[in-house]
């Protein structure tokens, strides 16, 4: 610390005015009593007569006045000697320039510096030195304007201590999202059709604890709301997301395909094989065996086709099975069955992704669902299930595979209220029907805020395509996170591969 800086502390001039104040005393008090002491033994000698006494004091009263003023002048010309042999000495003016009202303004001084740096740096301990610093501010007007200002930045600390939207970025359809976390830790995010705060406890919130996280979005505006652990949620951030992919719903405008891959990608420039690095490049950039990879995968081909002006026909074909059996197959379109039922599609998709699920079928049990949707958030729903050993005989079983896919305990207990799904979740159209799709987002058509249903890509009836499916009694949705995260049971019964992952030395080149 340098001089300037020690005559700046107020603390330290307190202590150097106690100082000076001392040595005005001595310096004063001091030759006083020198002066009245000789002046004493001088009367008592006079009154006594006492000619030696008096010749005495007279000798040495001289050097006692000469003593008093020396001592008087000391610090005077200690000052000077000092101003001479350091002429820019900040010390030196200190000492002189010492009084009450300088020590009040380097108390001032010293809280605007604090106040400034809280103002700056928004910490707590900042502002907790500054306000315990307001104590040695006498005047209280200028005492009550610092505590204004500290009561500013309490606020703004408390701001800043909540989570905030960071940043937004947006890759083909995957939205990725930091958070700048507060006191409290994220515990989940919410995309809204219309920038009103949604209930805390809303059906469509996707809980998470983590400060980056990502999700598929399908093209359009959305508001993006995050909440923390103690219960606040942000303010609105408006998510565009753009048309990056043809997503035609219901394939509307579009013909069937009417010829081949092996066909048609060579009379455009193209071929089998570069087609499948191109599709494979979506499913490798977000990561695969992730939600996102399954998702953006599938919407990159369907996409792709539909770009063309096509969509692909439904087939009943199964060869996703095979454990040789990669990409896209230069025998689909044609404007026949080449392509693959609902199923296989989802399997295919996750494929693609590096994630096997394909069940075994006779391992299956039958679930009936019995689900009531409302739009204030309030699900019920009830499971019947059946193992005896005519089941098999009373309902075709084979319909009914994707229930072993994802669980943990017992088969089917992925099976979740069936307005809490997320991209890459299976949506079964009821057990009455084998139907799967692939979910891709939330649609919200009556823009209330609260989604009504999901947007699915599936293969079907009337081919690959985007469609709408509502939320109603007898959708049945399967959470997959066990799957995605390798920790579902079950493995055993899958086909092929006895795992969830695939692994990578299984990996086609394009796709390694």
């Amino acid at each position: 610390m340098n001089i300037l800086s020690i005559c700046d502390n107020p603390d330290v001039l307190k202590i150097m005015n106690i100082i000076v104040l001392f040595i005005n005393i001595i310096k004063i008090a001091v030759p006083i009593i020198l002066i009245l002491a000789l002046m004493i033994r001088l009367t008592s000698a006079v009154a006594k007569s006492n000619e030696d006494a008096i010749a005495s004091i007279k000798k040495t009263a001289p050097a006692n006045v000469i003593a008093a003023v020396l001592i008087f002048l000391v610090p005077t010309l200690v000052g000077i000697v000092t101003k001479i042999s350091f002429p820019n000495s900040e010390y030196a003016k200190c000492l002189v320039g010492i009084s009450n009202e300088s020590i009040s303004l380097s108390y001032e001084s010293r809280i605007e510096g604090l106040i400034e740096n809280a103002e700056k740096t928004l910490s707590m301990s900042s502002y907790n030195a500054a306000l315990n610093y307001l104590k040695n501010i006498k005047d209280e007007n200028k005492k009550n304007e610092y505590k204004k200002r500290l009561d500013a930045v309490y606020e703004k600390i408390l701001e800043s201590q909540k989570i905030q939207v960071k940043s937004v970025n947006i890759v083909d359809t995957v939205v990725n999202i930091e958070v700048s976390t507060g006191s409290k830790k994220v515990a989940g995010y919410y995309f809204s059709s219309i920038e009103k705060t949604p209930a805390l406890d809303g059906y469509d919130w996707i809980n998470t604890d983590s400060a980056k996280f990502k999700t598929v979005k399908f093209p359009g505006t959305y508001y993006l709301y995050v909440k923390d652990t103690n219960g606040y949620i942000t303010e609105p951030t408006k998510v565009v997301v753009p048309e990056n992919f043809d997503v035609t719903l219901m394939h509307k405008g579009k013909k069937l395909m009417p010829v081949s891959f092996a066909t048609y990608l060579p009379k455009h420039g193209s071929s089998l094989e570069e087609f499948n690095k191109k599709i494979a490049s979506y499913n490798k950039r977000h990561g695969l065996r992730t939600r996102e990879s399954v998702v953006v995968g599938a919407m990159a081909f369907t996409s792709e086709v539909q770009s063309w002006g096509y969509y692909m026909p439904y087939g009943g074909s199964n060869d996703t099975i095979s454990k040789d059996s990669w990409g896209v197959y230069k025998y689909w379109g044609g404007g026949e069955s080449r392509f693959l039922a609902c199923d296989p599609f989802v399997v295919w998709c996750y494929k693609n992704a590096g994630l096997n699920i394909w069940a075994n079928r006779s391992m299956m049990r039958r679930y009936t669902p019995l689900v009531q949707v409302n739009k204030d958030g309030k699900t019920t729903q009830e499971y019947k299930s059946y193992s005896s050993p005519t089941y098999k005989g009373e309902i075709r079983i084979y319909y009914f595979f994707v229930g072993i896919v994802g669980s943990t305990n017992e088969i089917g207990d992925n099976i979740v209220p069936v307005e809490q799904g997320q991209p890459g979740d299976i949506l079964q159209n009821g057990h009455w029907s084998g139907h799967e799709m692939l979910v891709i987002d939330k649609y919200d058509d009556d823009m209330d805020g609260i989604s009504d249903g999901y947007i699915v890509l599936q293969s079907r009836d009337i081919g690959l395509c985007y469609e709408k499916r509502p939320y109603k009694a007898g959708i049945i949705l399967y959470d997959m996170t066990k799957v995605f995260n390798n920790t579902a049971n079950f493995a055993d019964h899958l086909y092929g591969w006895k795992e969830y992952y695939i692994p990578t030395s299984d990996y086609p080149d394009y796709l390694k």
